[in-house]
This record gives C-alpha cells, structure tokens and sequence, in this order.
C-alpha cells in the first residue's frame, strides 16, 4: 500500500526519472497512483458494506507492493553490485512509521477518553503487535474473527494488512541480498527464481490451511497471504519487465485489450464475491485476482495507453497519494460514526464517514508523512535511527503505563426476583444470603499470561 509509485528510467516511453538520491530511484507512473486509489475506494465501500467484495482492494495493494519493492531492489543491485538494506529499512521505515505512530497515539487517548471498556481494553491489548507490525498474528492467535468484528470492531482490527506488508518488506530485501550473494548472480535473476516457487509455496499453504468455519487464520496469515504480493514481485523482475515492455511494443492495442478484461475481471469479483461465505475465494479465488491485478500492474507501468491515461486520471491519482493515511484512519472513523452516535444511515452516513476519514488522512498526509519523509533531515542517519528507537521505546512505553479499565463482576439482588404464588400451608425457601461485594477485574492486557 505505501511502496512509492515508480518504476525504472528507459522502461516507459515519455516518462521522465527525477533526480534523487536514493540508490534504485524510478519515475513516477500517475496511473499506479490510479490503481491505489481504487484500490483504497474498494476498501472504504467495502468496510461501509456496499461493496462486497471490496476487500480485494488490500490484494490490489499487495500485487502493487510486491511488484514496485522488487523494482527498487532489483534496480539499486544492478547498479551498485550490493543490496543496501539499512538504507532500504531507512526509506521504508521514514515513510509507513511516523504516521503510524501518531495514528495509534492518537486512537488510544480517544479509546482511553471518550472509548467504551470494551474498546480501551481491546486497544491496549492490540496496539504494542499493530506497532511492531505483528497485528495478523496477534488476531489470528486471538481467535478473533474478521468477518465479525463489523458491527463493534476494534479500533486496530484494520492493521494486519500493514503487518503483512512491513513483514515483507523486512524478509524480502534479505532473500533478495542472500540468493544473490550465495549464487553470485545478479539480483534480477536471484529475484526471478525465487518470487515464483515462493508464491506457489504460498498457495500450497492455503489451500492445505483451509477449513471448514472461520477463514481468519488463511486470510491473515502471512505465509498465506505472500503468494499476493510474490507475484507481483514475480512481475517486477527485470526479465518480467523486459517481456511486458516487448508485448507493449509489439502489440500495443492487444495489451490494451487484456487489461480491459483483467480490470472487469477484478470489478466483477469486486461486486459478487462474499468473503465471508466464498469458499472459491480460499482454493483459487485469491491467487486468479492476485494474478490479474499483478498483470495489470505491470502493463500499467509501461504502457501509456489509453488504459493507463484513464486509470491516471485526478480524482484517482489524488486517492491514491492519500492511500496509506486513508488506510490507517478510515477504520476508527467509522468506528466511532456509526448508526447509534450520529443519527445517520446509508449515504448520508457513508459520506460523513469518508468526509472526516480525508480529513484526518489531509492531516496526516500534510503535518506528517511529507515533512518527516522529504523535509526533516533529522530523520535521516545516525540522528534519523536514534529517533526512530526512541519514538517506538516512547510509545511502547505507553501501552504500558495506560492503565487498563476496570469493571465488575455483576452483583446478584436476590430482591429483584418475584417469590413465586406457594399453595395454602406450605412454605417457601429461605432467602438466599447476599454474596460477597464484587471484586474489580481488570480486562486482560498483552502481556498477561
């Protein structure tokens, strides 16, 4: 969801690469920026339950991760001969951390303050995994299904797609540096070789993951869910890049023609596809949208058709920047406005929902995201990494001293119960003695046992 829209100088005809400092840095494509934004727009009309299966956009997001990183990777090996991962972490940590920080600051005053128990308590017990990027697992661990967490979700249920992603960008620069280095190839090759049997591998484990009930853990899981992003990282190989490029050249209404039909493909799994009750989704279902949303990536970033122009458009490319701060906020934000607290149903309330979930994003996206990535130079260098373990030791510090809610176990009133009518003569049974008063219970954090 927040790899830079970009791909390598000379693989797209009339598109220009920026100066930069940055070892793989690649043009801007406006129509990768389109794809984020209907990905993003799938996921704000799926979580307000007028599009099924909008859920997908998160596999548009990966599929655009997968193929855009390995670009970045492949590009900076072939040109410096190594593979600089602080540098990389550096990058990807400057852009996804800053606004994830302050978004779970943030939520957690609001469940702390004006939250109900049940929303304190879960919050407290989700954020230290949604800040190091461990939410899947914590959900999946938690027995917590995410097809029912609609109707009273958890502030930070939305986070296991940004753990799945950061997870990738942590292991896959190291598969990536490794091969190469161990085979002595180059990293297009060693990318090549690897993105493939990996995504099978990942499919191979879904499919034997599935069962019959809550499809939580295979949706989550991120050894079942890397086969989305692998392909796409299958795709951003050189090799791939080169054959794509080819095809556009030769046949360049032909490649027009498939991503007509890949994109109604995906709009059409988009409108009917239920996750909740598709047992296709988990055999196949996955991988087929993976794979097309893969394919029109890639011809997307060097194609500049009449497709790519249309998927370029502003509206598109303007949700697009705002993709990752609209990911993070939308969630609460609809959390909290719903049905009971504003009065509103429908599309009155689908559109106060997406109003004040861009603000927060323009918010985050202005005051935050931009100046820390592009502006601050203390972020950057020795400076840049002790500020980066201070700010996770500062907020890790404070799920720890937030005091959790407490509450009561309930008091039994034996006189809230009607004796029942006795025949003449016979008496009825003692009264019962009042129990003990109740004992306060705190709600379970995440580091009990």
């Amino acid at each position: 969801m927040s790899a830079t829209a970009a791909v390598p100088s000379g693989e797209v005809s009339g598109t220009a690469t920026p100066p930069s400092s940055s070892p793989g840095a690649m043009a801007h494509i406006p129509s990768l920026d389109g794809l984020r934004g209907l990905a993003v727009i799938g996921v704000l009309l799926f979580h307000a339950g007028y599009l099924t299966g909008g859920f997908l956009g998160v596999d548009l997001f990966f599929a655009l991760s997968g193929f855009l990183i390995t670009r970045l990777l492949v590009r900076e090996a072939d040109r410096t001969r190594t593979i600089d991962l602080i540098g990389f972490w550096g990058r990807r940590f400057r852009r996804l951390l800053p606004a994830a920080l302050v978004f779970l600051v943030v939520v957690m005053l609001w469940a702390r303050w004006s939250g109900s128990p049940d929303q304190w308590a879960t919050t407290l017990n989700d954020g230290p995994w949604a800040q190091f990027y461990l939410a899947n697992w914590h959900q999946i661990g938690s027995d917590r299904s995410y097809w029912d967490s609609f109707s009273d979700p958890p502030l930070l249920a939305h986070l296991w797609s940004l753990a799945i992603e950061e997870q990738f960008y942590v292991v896959w620069p190291l598969v990536a540096a490794l091969v190469w280095r161990l085979t002595r190839q180059r990293a297009a090759r060693a990318c090549c070789w690897w993105s493939g049997p990996g995504a099978a591998l990942s499919f191979a484990t879904m499919l034997a993951a599935v069962r019959r009930g809550d499809p939580t853990r295979v949706y989550m899981g991120t050894d079942t869910r890397a086969s989305s992003i692998l392909i796409g990282a299958a795709l951003g190989t050189r090799p791939a890049v080169a054959w794509v490029t080819r095809a556009v050249q030769a046949r360049p209404h032909i490649v027009d023609l498939v991503m007509v039909v890949a994109i109604g493909i995906i709009a059409a799994m988009w409108i009917t596809i239920d996750g909740a009750s598709s047992s296709m989704l988990f055999r196949g279902g996955l991988l087929v949208h993976s794979g097309l949303a893969a394919i029109v990536v890639a011809f997307a970033a060097v194609r500049l058709g009449w497709v790519t122009r249309l998927l370029g458009t502003g509206v598109l490319q303007w949700f697009g920047r705002l993709s990752y701060s609209l990911y993070l906020w939308h969630w609460p934000v609809y959390a909290v406005l719903n049905q009971r607290r504003t009065g509103l149903d429908g599309l009155e309330l689908l559109a106060v929902r997406v109003a004040v979930s861009i603000a927060f994003a323009l918010a985050s996206y202005h005051l935050v995201e931009v100046p820390l990535r592009r502006k601050a130079a203390w972020t950057h260098g020795t400076t840049g990494r002790w500020v980066f373990v201070g700010a996770m030791g500062a907020v890790a510090m404070l799920w720890v001293i937030t005091p959790a809610p407490v509450t009561e176990v309930a008091r039994f009133d034996p006189g809230s119960i009607t004796a029942p009518s006795l025949p003449p003569g016979t008496t009825g049974p003692e009264t019962p003695t009042a129990p003990d008063p109740p004992i306060p219970r705190p709600h379970c954090r995440w580091w009990a046992p």
